[in-house]
């Protein structure tokens, strides 16, 4: 193994980072995650959106 790929998932971001053997950070990559309110004390986030999310950031990081 060469390196390690972490994805974080959250409320308000997606990112994935990129570490060597070392765990020195090579690169890394976030994007913003819409959340949608529809009542009072609802949250809701887009599964389609999140999974692109966290496929666009990985790539990102991928082929730097």
């Amino acid at each position: 193994m060469t390196h390690i790929l972490a994805i974080d998932q959250g409320t308000t971001s997606s990112r994935a980072i990129l570490f060597d053997q070392s765990l020195n950070v090579l690169d890394m990559e976030s994007v913003s995650v819409t959340q949608y309110f529809p009542h009072q004390g609802w949250v809701e986030q887009d599964p389609e959106k999140l999974l692109q999310g966290v496929l666009a950031t990985a790539q990102s990081v991928v082929t730097r």
